[in-house]
């Protein structure tokens, strides 16, 4: 919780600062030093691939597969109810900051459902790879967030290049889906499988760890399957060869019959 709760601070003083226009000088310098003179050239063309291959329909359609096929493969519909509590929430936060800051874009424009802050591309973005990560890998591992990382500055970058937000609008995207995602990211809440079963059991626990489930055999678990654990049955083997070896040498060997 506690990234979570960093980012929601940075987000309320950060939507304090634009509203007051505190940041307008910086966000006016950083826009002409990715579009200087808001010329379209060449970057704006292979940038603008990147804002309309990732745009929020894109991002939203990727959380709906990814919770669907997963509903379908655990039996269970709290995949679905999952991405679709978690999507609304970054959704609804969005949107009514939105309508309360009401600041233009930088060509001055406003959409229909208000300013430009925070941005809503980097906000669906960000929530709709989370999601699809900790439905596919939970628990997820650093490298992975990486990922996910590399792809939302790529978004910034572009939304930067494109001058389609200022660059406040986009760290505020930016710290409402690193809050929402800091939050659905506690082991437990992201769990595909219905609580109870062998698959949401073993998922909650480490890779590499051997663990038994009531009732059932002892498994061991790791990436790409589920793989008995027969360690015990080795150990039991070797201590039983143990006892026999001792009987042999207190006993003697016994003498080949002539």
């Amino acid at each position: 919780m506690g990234i979570a709760t960093l980012s929601a601070a940075a987000f309320v003083v950060l939507s304090f600062l634009v509203a007051s226009g505190a940041t307008q000088e910086l966000d006016n310098a950083v826009r002409e030093w990715f579009r200087p003179g808001d010329v379209w050239g060449v970057h704006q063309l292979i940038f603008g691939n990147v804002v309309d291959g990732l745009a929020p329909p894109v991002a939203a359609a990727l959380l709906a597969t990814t919770s669907s096929v997963s509903a379908w493969r655990f039996r269970s519909t709290r995949p679905i109810v999952f991405a679709g509590l978690t999507a609304s929430v970054a959704v609804v936060v969005t949107v009514v900051s939105k309508l309360t800051l009401q600041r233009p874009d930088p060509h001055g424009g406003l959409s229909g459902y208000g300013g430009a802050y925070p941005s809503g591309h980097m906000v669906m973005l960000l929530v709709a790879l989370g999601c699809t990560l900790l439905l596919l890998r939970a628990p997820a591992t650093w490298w992975q967030w990486t990922g996910v990382a590399l792809v939302g500055l790529t978004m910034a970058a572009s939304l930067l290049v494109l001058a389609t937000h200022w660059m406040t609008d986009v760290a505020g995207g930016a710290l409402i889906g690193i809050t929402v995602l800091a939050v659905v990211s506690i082991p437990g809440v992201a769990r595909a499988a219905p609580k109870g079963t062998v698959k949401s059991v073993i998922a909650e626990h480490d890779v590499g760890r051997t663990d038994r489930v009531p009732g059932l055999p002892s498994f061991h678990c790791r990436r790409g399957g589920l793989l008995p654990d027969t360690r015990g049955v080795e150990r039991h083997q070797q201590t039983q060869t143990q006892h026999r070896l001792a009987g042999l040498q207190r006993g003697g060997l016994p003498r080949p019959v002539a």
